[in-house]
């Protein structure tokens, strides 16, 4: 029946669910709650008109609960969003799965504002997958030239440019954040760069010992690097300890034989570029440079004593 039919007599509203009639006046419809100004019969006359049967109206209650309960989760989802507290970020997928079903609850500035924040959950994610892929990159073949030196220049070149930075990592961090919403692109990328930073870590104890530790200990750390293709500043000063313990060990090793006044200046000079980073360089220019000093003493002397 169309809406204008199905009016209440008494109050004009219209009757969706249920209606009462009566033999007496049968074009006449009431609501339940004007049954009493419907007419003076008795209710044996009465008609009692219903849309749904009982077991289809406890199928509504339960799609509409149903319905209630995801615009409720929807309208927590969203106001977290939509929030500028981000302490605890939403995972894409969840806003996702639940975008569809939960638009309709949405009002259309909210819904507005949702776009917008997913476009930019969209290209952030373009970003991390990107940046994962750089971290997560193979060496490409390079045209061997025969040339080994300039293979390894090529090589560290390339790796150089496609290294990524804390920078890059900590930027996308913040963006993420912004929006609140974060992706299994951006964990993986988390979890990387935390064992990243916990070998940043050990490198920065390593470099603090008061021990000069020996060439393996430090080409191993060096090693290690390879396994990130993540830009770490202290790599470079790590590669400056080690080879001042090559220089060191070269030092003890050059001791233990007769050593020449201009072998004994070379050392001193090249180990003059490394006494700033260790206590034990710093003493063993000085020890150098004191047999230096000796060893020209006792050549002059000597020298002095021919010409006699």
């Amino acid at each position: 029946m169309p809406d204008d039919e199905r009016q209440c007599d008494a109050c004009k509203t219209t009757c969706f669910l249920s209606a009462v009639s009566c033999l007496c006046k049968p074009n006449i419809l009431v609501c339940i709650n004007d049954i009493n100004q419907l007419c003076s019969c008795s209710p044996k006359k009465y008609c009692l008109w219903y849309r749904y049967t009982i077991d289809e109206m406890l199928n509504m209650v339960d799609a509409l609960r149903e319905r209630l309960d995801l615009c409720q989760k929807w309208k927590t989802l969203v106001n977290r969003l939509i929030s500028t507290d981000h302490g605890n970020l939403i995972d894409f997928n969840d806003i996702e799965k639940h975008t569809t079903s939960g638009v309709l609850c949405l009002r259309d500035d909210i819904r507005v504002k949702m776009e917008e924040k997913l476009a930019e959950a969209i290209e952030y994610r373009q970003l991390a997958k990107n940046i994962l892929k750089r971290i997560a990159r193979k060496e490409e073949p390079i045209e061997n030239n025969n040339n080994e030196e300039d293979l390894t220049k090529k090589k560290k070149i390339l790796n150089d440019e496609n290294k990524v930075t804390l920078n890059d990592i900590n930027q996308l961090k913040t963006r993420v954040k912004s929006i609140g919403i974060t992706f299994h692109e951006m964990n993986a990328i988390q979890t990387i760069l935390a064992d990243c930073l916990r070998y940043q870590d050990e490198i920065k104890t390593l470099l603090q010992s008061d021990k000069l530790e020996s060439t393996d200990v430090y080409s191993n750390y060096i090693e290690r690097s390879d396994q990130y293709n993540i830009e770490l500043p202290i790599i470079e000063r790590l590669k400056l300890f080690y080879q001042a313990s090559v220089w060191y060990e070269l030092v003890q090793k050059s001791l233990n034989r007769t050593i020449s006044p201009s072998k004994l200046r070379s050392l001193i000079t090249s180990g003059q570029a490394f006494q700033a980073l260790h206590q034990q360089i710093q003493q063993k220019v000085t020890e150098l440079q004191v047999q230096l000093q000796q060893l020209e003493y006792w050549d002059e002397k000597s020298r002095q004593l021919t010409k006699e």
